[in-house]
């Protein structure tokens, strides 16, 4: 869900609101091809558990650093 500020211009509002009608539409159209994407991305699914996973967090690039020195860390 989406709200936007007052300090948004209407026109904006309404290129969005256009965009979702098309969504919409194409997902009645052709729901299977809705549910294939994102289609141009390097990785199609992210693993969230190894993605969660605090041995595999780097949140900054202080501990990538860290990490690629071979230290072990946790977080």
């Amino acid at each position: 869900m989406i709200e936007f500020t007052e300090s948004e211009p209407r026109r904006q509002i309404e290129e969005y609101a256009v965009a979702l009608r098309e969504i919409a539409e194409k997902a009645r159209r052709n729901p299977a091809a809705l549910k294939q994407l994102p289609r141009n991305t390097s990785t199609s699914r992210l693993d969230n558990v190894y993605a969660n996973h605090p041995r595999s967090i780097t949140p900054t690039f202080r501990v990538l650093r860290k990490r690629l020195q071979g230290e072990q860390l946790s977080l």
